[in-house]
């Protein structure tokens, strides 16, 4: 295996000789890449290809299918190619600062800047021409490793191969490009619980000499957006107009940490009307294995009583009145089952006053068994998971079957529904009482926290702007699954990604 280079240093006799680099992900070399390496090759002495290592790669579900390793390997034995690098950049932009080429060379479907969804050719072509690098794109036949994959390799598997094919009938790439685009006329008022998320990061050091307990050492601490906030910063990505409102009490600090974290489209409403801090959920997690050991909460139900007693409503609908202009505005309200949600007079009056409510009902560990969709009697969109689903009904399901029938049985009325079936996919029932079944298409989420959020605020936006079949499942689980390839809520999927995953899996 030819050399694994780090620095410009390493490549010995390189005084007087021109370098070339080729830079990508190289996912399956094919006759398209042989070509472009040759051309690449006779333009200097020593030819560089920088690979994208695996964590970088943003290419759709199921991708990279080689680990970098095995990229490294196929390349460095290639009799063109003098060294191989492993790039842990999204852009080609670090493999130019290390090794100064004087040309970069990529092929021809780059030429035209606009081609590149991410836009990274911009940003290296810049800084290209800030270090006297020629940029040369070559001329050879192009392949796609992306469409061979998907069609000799079948690496999605039939019934994602089944699914992508009926919806192509309906949607071409491009007006699902344009309704992904389209998200941006999306307006809303977002009303709910607003949460951190409090990552601590540890080093496992063991259990205790004297105690059966797990021992820890604390490296550092991250602190992510949670429950609204993250909703509203998803939105944000696909630049929606926005008006978040914030009713707990919220000093200097928190507020400062939140507006940092939103853009000018995004109208942050603090109304202060809960003397209550927003709620912290804590979580222990070892850095090495990025495993989640325990989560504590900095509130409870219990402490909602207190709350709501002293909670002044009639203050609370004025406001809420002089903020939403008119009832026919959607409205997304996200109930963890915390303060204002466990008060029947609030929702009464969410329901009576406004048409368009997209519901998101949650249980979790603070609230489990209590917090039951069938609070809400009227909504145009409600989301939740299977657990939530059963949970309100007071029954189980072994298979998808009895849980689609339980959903025609249960939901009688003119409202949009999704049930989430985490790895396995989502079900959405239309208002003409069609369900569609929608597999999950990320198979591995390093993170699930907040995907259940990210599949609600897309599909939330679609239902709004008149879509009412299987691209809203569809854009939703996309959306839900590039999540779940992050940890937590630290960074949230932008609108390109959407845009990528999607003409991935069309290809």
């Amino acid at each position: 295996m030819k050399k694994i280079v780090n620095d410009l240093d390493q490549i010995l006799n390189r005084k007087n000789k021109k370098i070339v680099l080729c830079h990508g992900v190289f996912d399956l070399i094919h006759q398209g890449h042989l070509l472009h390496f040759q051309k690449a090759k006779s333009l200097g002495d020593i030819l560089i290809v920088s690979v994208t290592d695996d964590n970088f790669v943003n290419k759709g579900p199921g991708r990279p299918y080689f680990s970098a390793s095995n990229r490294l390997a196929v390349l460095s034995n290639l009799k063109m190619v003098d060294y191989v690098f492993l790039s842990k950049n999204p852009t080609a932009i670090e493999s130019l600062k290390i090794f100064r080429p004087n040309f970069y060379v990529k092929g021809q479907e780059y030429k035209n800047h606009k081609n590149d969804l991410s836009g990274n050719i911009i940003k290296e072509t810049k800084y290209a021409k800030k270090i006297n690098c020629k940029i040369i794109y070559t001329e050879e036949d192009v392949y796609s490793s992306t469409k061979i994959l998907n069609k000799q390799f079948n690496i999605h598997g039939r019934e994602i191969h089944d699914v992508i094919k009926n919806i192509k009938k309906k949607y071409t790439l491009a007006k699902v490009i344009e309704i992904i685009k389209n998200i941006k006329s999306f307006k809303t008022l977002i009303l709910g619980d607003a949460l951190f998320d409090l990552f601590n990061f540890v080093k496992v050091l063991g259990s205790a000499s004297k105690y059966p307990v797990l021992s820890t050492e604390f490296l550092y601490q991250e602190k992510h957006l949670g429950g609204t906030l993250a909703i509203t910063k998803i939105l944000e990505q696909f630049d929606a107009k926005l008006k978040l409102i914030l009713v707990n009490k919220s000093d200097s600090a928190e507020k400062d940490f939140i507006k940092k974290r939103f853009n000018k489209n995004t109208q942050l409403i603090f109304l202060n009307l809960i003397n209550e801090k927003i709620l912290e959920k804590i979580r222990f997690v070892s850095l090495y294995k990025k495993q989640n050991l325990f989560q504590m909460s900095s509130s409870s139900v219990k402490n909602n009583e207190e709350i709501l007693r002293k909670f002044n409503y009639k203050n609370f609908n004025k406001k809420l009145k002089s903020i939403i202009k008119s009832n026919n505005e959607n409205l997304i309200v996200l109930d963890f089952g915390l303060s204002i949600f466990n008060e029947p007079m609030i929702i009464k009056e969410l329901e009576n006053s406004y048409k368009n409510l997209f519901i998101n009902v949650q249980s979790n560990s603070n609230n489990y068994g209590f917090n039951l969709f069938t609070k809400y009697k009227r909504y145009k969109y409600l989301s939740l998971t299977k657990r939530e689903f059963e949970l309100g009904i007071n029954k189980k399901f072994d298979n998808n079957y009895e849980l689609k029938k339980n959903m025609l049985r249960v939901f009688k009325k003119n409202s949009f529904i999704s049930i989430t079936l985490g790895e396995e996919g989502s079900l959405f029932l239309d208002k003409k009482r069609n369900i569609y079944y929608m597999p999950a298409f990320f198979k591995q989420p390093k993170d699930t926290t907040g995907c259940g959020d990210a599949y609600f605020a897309i599909t939330s936006s679609l239902i709004s702007m008149g879509y009412s079949d299987e691209i809203v499942p569809f854009l939703g689980n996309c959306y839900a699954g590039l999540h779940g390839q992050n940890s937590g809520n630290k960074i949230f999927p932008l609108k390109v990604d959407l845009i990528k995953t999607v003409s991935a899996l069309f290809s």
